[in-house]
């Protein structure tokens, strides 16, 4: 059995007693450490300068048989059950086990946020958007802040920050009528906090007069409060709204009025203004006014800046690595107190190449290096927590 040449100390997690002293093999099981009374320390030759405290049962029994040990002690976080046996199962590369075990966890409320980040990658990684977008909802109502939006590729790392509406996202799906109430009022109470909200139509199969009155309710308070709405998908919703409209038939006000803001928003004035003819020939009134767009909104969304030069980097799939594969990060941090490392583009990292990253960063910690990963996925980052490397350096994971 394969161990790393550093045994890591950890407080017990799982089947131990709270505080228990574990030895844990990075590639193999915990084991119970010795009994404090099953080793015998040689007296000291003479008292030490300084009172010092006692060295630890493992650690006393090596320096007596003469063996060298290089020890660090870490306190391993208490981690939600259901994340560790999720990021131990995705390192495995048993993505959809690592699904069932986080799932019931999140529907009965019991699971912490960092598993319902972990279950939005693996929905993503599945491409069960459906699924993906009804988590969504159900975190915007549990934590009330914007969920993680959908990606095309995890591969593909994008920033939602550099796109339309901000990281403050919903989704109508897939009628818009009495039931996107809920999700309506859940994008209000997003816009609180941000300048930028955003809204995808393109998912969003049919609509009828009242779905179309609550979302012109929603923009136009939003406009009131002077924050803006993008809404993705507007050409598909207006397709949609247009097939319902018969002029010289006063019925689906809303959905005229609707579509006139869809025009509006999609820069279309010359559209715009048959509409509203139209409009005013049905039901006998002043239509809304066009009025001058304000600077159209980037819609790209953005996919991170290359990579700096001289930041190395994690990336792909790491299965079975060996220290040579981290040899750029050994030779980066030369020179230098703090060092970057870019996982933005890191898909999978298994057990073993994670043990062989830990040793790495106890050499940098032990030669007093400060290190911070970047851009880790939430499933990485929970295989990191298990074997502690977020202890000896700062992890930071990806926003969708």
């Amino acid at each position: 059995m394969l161990e790393t040449p550093f045994p890591i100390r950890h407080c017990a997690m799982n089947g131990a007693e709270q505080g228990s002293p574990l030895v844990f093999s990075l590639f193999g099981k915990k084991q119970p450490a010795a009994k404090p009374e099953a080793i015998k320390l040689k007296p000291p030759m003479a008292p030490p300068p300084e009172p010092a405290a006692a060295l630890p049962p493992e650690a006393a029994a090596e320096e007596a048989a003469g063996t060298p040990n290089i020890e660090l002690s870490l306190t391993a976080p208490q981690l939600d059950p259901c994340v560790e046996k999720a990021a131990m199962l995705f390192a495995s590369d048993q993505a959809a086990a690592a699904r069932v075990a986080l799932e019931p966890a999140v529907k009965e409320g019991r699971a912490s946020e960092q598993a319902w980040d972990m279950l939005f990658e693996l929905y993503q990684l599945a491409g069960k958007r459906d699924a993906f977008e009804t988590l969504a909802l159900a975190y915007a109502a549990r934590f009330e802040k914007s969920p993680s939006t959908w990606v095309e590729s995890l591969s593909e790392v994008r920033d939602p920050a550099m796109a339309t509406g901000g990281r403050a996202f919903m989704a109508l799906t897939p009628v818009l009528n009495a039931k996107s109430d809920e999700v309506l009022k859940q994008l209000l109470k997003m816009a609180a906090g941000n300048q930028w909200v955003r809204l995808d139509l393109s998912r969003l199969q049919d609509a009828d007069n009242g779905g179309c009155s609550l979302l012109l309710s929603a923009l136009k308070k939003l406009r009131m409060e002077k924050r803006e709405c993008v809404l993705n998908g507007s050409d598909h919703l207006a397709t949609i709204l247009k097939r319902k409209l018969v002029p010289g038939e006063r019925e689906n006000e809303a959905v005229w009025l609707l579509l006139l803001e869809l025009f509006q928003r999609l820069y279309r004035q010359e559209t715009f203004e048959e509409t509203a003819l139209q409009y005013a020939i049905t039901f006998e009134m002043s239509p809304p006014s066009w009025e001058a767009p304000r600077v159209k909104p980037v819609a790209a969304i953005a996919m991170p800046a290359p990579q700096q030069s001289g930041v190395p980097s994690l990336s792909g799939e790491m299965v079975g690595a060996g220290a040579a594969a981290f040899a750029a990060i050994l030779a980066a941090a030369e020179g230098q107190e703090d060092l970057v490392i870019d996982a933005s583009r890191l898909q999978r990292m298994d057990f073993v190449s994670a043990g062989m990253l830990l040793n790495a960063l106890l050499a940098l910690q032990v030669a007093g290096k400060r290190v911070l990963i970047r851009g880790v996925s939430h499933l990485v980052a929970g295989l990191f927590a298990v074997i502690g490397i977020g202890e000896i350096a700062t992890v930071e994971t990806r926003k969708y």
